[in-house]
Order: C-alpha cells, then sequence, then structure tokens
C-alpha cells in the first residue's frame, strides 16, 4: 500500500462521507441532531490544524454534548482502527488525477 503523505485528505473524505455508516449519517438521518458534517484544513505559520463543522438542529443544539461525543468518538474510532485501505486508494487516486490534469482547461 502506498504511503499517505497528506492524511488531513484521508480524515476530509471520512468526515465528508455522506453515505451509509458514516458520522454525517448518524448524526443527520438516523438521530436528527445535525443537517451537516464537513471537514476543513488549513495550514498557519505555526503548524497544521482542522476543523469540523457542524450544522445542528434545534434537537442537536440541546444535545450538543452528546453531539461532540459522538465527534470525538468516531475520530477514536478512527485512531484505534486505522484508515481503512478503500479510503486512501480513493484519495490516492482523486490527487493522481488532480495532479495528471493540473493546468488542462477544458477551454
Amino acid at each position: 500500500m502506498r504511503s499517505l503523505s497528506k492524511p488531513h485528505q484521508a480524515l476530509g473524505a471520512l468526515i465528508n462521507y455522506q453515505g451509509k455508516g458514516s458520522l454525517a449519517a448518524y448524526l443527520t438521518r438516523e438521530l436528527g441532531l445535525a443537517t451537516s458534517v464537513s471537514f476543513a484544513f488549513s495550514r498557519t505559520s505555526d503548524g497544521e490544524m482542522f476543523s469540523i463543522s457542524l450544522g445542528l438542529t434545534p434537537k442537536g443544539l440541546a444535545r450538543r454534548d452528546d453531539v461532540i461525543a459522538y465527534v470525538f468518538s468516531y475520530l477514536d474510532l478512527i485512531r484505534e482502527q486505522g484508515v481503512p485501505a478503500y479510503v486512501i486508494a480513493e484519495v490516492t487516486q482523486l490527487a493522481e488525477l488532480f495532479w495528471n490534469y493540473k493546468g488542462v482547461s477544458p477551454y
């Protein structure tokens, strides 16, 4: 398996994923606590950081401590089990496609 030099891309893919079994699906469709879940990454002069943004429903706002616990539990799960190989392969493939077509204008 290839080494992932930009692990934030794999983490972002997992957090931004909206399908079955995802954090977003659980918080939005199953529990009705959120309207959206998204991941952002940035570099600063001091280092790198990521953020997870959640659009909360009124129910989610009332249960914000539970929502925070779900997010950290999901991050713990990723830490314990690692990033699935298919996510790494997908992120790698997308990065290669981007690199191969960088600068290619459709016009």
